[in-house]
Order: structure tokens, then C-alpha cells, then sequence
């Protein structure tokens, strides 16, 4: 996926609670392996807050921002993070973690079931014996197999006015036959004095559904210890729009 890493952060920054929901999961413990860092909006709370930790994606532009906003931490602070470009279904970093964490929906841009196991596997296995594995995706409660509506409209998110140029942010849900897939496109509009041009932005993405993921954990070696409805510990009702799960091996019930 080939996207400006600026433009993209713009309007994806994360979701209202997840940063201090994930440092309250690593609280005390000395080890964060993050799967889909970004640019670091979470690797750099938990060097902040103690943590070593390790980002991983497989953006370069976005290591390349986190790099940058690594100069923000004291010395201390910044020998406490490091990452690696790397997809996350398949990599091997010679070491396991206390918490493995894979924050804001990146585990929806695996686009088949055998993906996410995969995935989980390899987290599985970067996590130590009695560590966990905590993740939040949107919650879709059913799907929609008509996909009619999609990519028929278009929505202004949002306008952000900056010393030499305008950007202007639109979305649209794409069409696509497999009713799971949550493709949405942006559009940005970028008006300077020297003119006016377009970018679009594509993110792919395939919906899991919640009755589904104890048993794509468990294929992957671990069990759901729980489910929250949110990052404050709510439980599932029918306005839940986010789920945070935590696993650990089958012997442990830490979380």
C-alpha cells in the first residue's frame, strides 16, 4: 500500500483513549513489541513511560516520521526505542516481549483469515511465557452483502489550514464483492497560491467479526482472556463501535 506518510496522518490518528489504554496495559512491565507502529504515536508513550520497546511496520515513510518524533524524548528515553521495517504476518526478531501489542484496526488490513493467523502466530511467538497480547479493530456487528450504498457518496472530513496550502480531506466507502472488505478511499485537495491538485489514499481492509476471533486466537497458540466494548473496560452492547482484546498463552490468565 503507497501512500504520502504526511497526508495519511492527517486525519488517522488513532482513537480517543487508545494511547493511555496501552500504556496502562504495559504498566510495570519492561518489554513492548508494537506491530504497525506507524509514526510512533504509542512506541513513543511507552519509552516515555518506561518501556523498551520495539516498533515494527512496513511503511518506510512512517518509520521515517517516528525517527523524526524520536528527537522529542530525552536520552534516556530515545535508548529505549527502537524499530524495524518488517511485515508484520512474517518476521523473526530473536527475542520475546512482555506485551505484544497491535493498536488501531492494523490487524484489518490482513486480508484473509489465514493472514491474521499468520499474524498472531508470529506474535505468539515474540511473546514471553506469561506475556500478552492486546489488539482493538472496529466492531462490525453484521455485514452488509449488498454493498449498494458503497462508493456512492462522498463525505468532507475535515479542512486544515496551514501557513502556505489548504487541505481539504474527503471519503468515500469503495465498492467490493467479498462483503467483509471495508475499503475506503481519501481524496485530498490541496490549494496553494501556486495552485490546486489531488492525491487519493486507499486503505484496504476486511472486517473480523466477534464471534470469530477466540477461534483465529486459538489457531494462532493463545486464548482470549477478554473482550472489552472499549478502551475503559465497558462491556459489549448493540452502540459498541470498538473491541479490545487481550490474550496470553493457554496457562496464563493475566489480563
Amino acid at each position: 500500500m503507497a501512500f504520502d506518510p504526511e497526508l495519511y496522518s492527517l486525519i488517522h490518528r488513532g482513537n480517543p483513549g487508545d494511547v493511555s489504554f496501552y500504556c496502562r496495559q504495559c504498566a510495570g512491565v519492561e518489554t513492548v513489541l508494537e506491530l504497525g507502529c506507524g509514526d510512533g504515536r504509542i512506541s513513543l508513550a511507552l519509552a516515555r513511560q518506561g518501556q523498551t520497546v520495539v516498533g515494527l511496520d512496513i511503511h518506510q515513510g512512517m518509520l521515517d516520521r517516528l525517527a523524526a518524533s524520536r528527537s522529542s524524548l530525552s536520552p534516556t528515553e530515545q535508548n529505549r526505542l527502537s524499530w524495524v521495517r518488517a511485515d508484520m504476518r512474517e518476521f523473526t526478531l530473536g527475542q520475546r516481549f512482555d506485551r505484544v501489542i497491535i493498536p488501531y484496526n492494523s490487524l484489518l488490513c490482513l486480508l484473509s483469515d489465514a493472514d491474521v493467523v499468520q499474524c498472531l502466530t508470529t506474535a505468539a511467538w515474540h511473546l514471553n511465557p506469561d506475556g500478552t497480547l492486546v489488539f482493538d479493530i472496529y466492531h462490525v456487528p453484521f455485514l452488509d452483502s449488498d454493498g449498494e450504498d458503497a462508493g456512492a457518496s462522498e463525505e468532507c472530513l475535515t479542512r486544515v489550514d496551514e501557513a502556505q496550502r489548504t487541505i481539504t480531506v474527503f471519503e468515500r466507502d469503495l465498492p467490493h464483492p467479498d462483503p467483509r472488505r471495508c475499503d475506503m478511499c481519501y481524496r485530498y485537495r490541496i490549494d496553494s497560491d501556486d495552485g490546486s491538485n489531488e492525491t487519493t489514499i486507499t486503505i484496504e481492509q476486511r472486517c473480523l467479526l466477534l464471534e470469530e476471533i477466540p477461534s483465529l486466537v486459538a489457531a494462532a497458540g493463545l486464548t482470549v482472556q477478554s473482550i472489552r466494548g472499549d478502551f475503559a473496560d465497558t462491556g459489549i452492547t448493540e452502540e459498541t463501535t470498538q473491541l479490545v482484546i487481550c490474550a496470553t498463552h493457554p496457562t496464563e490468565t493475566r489480563c
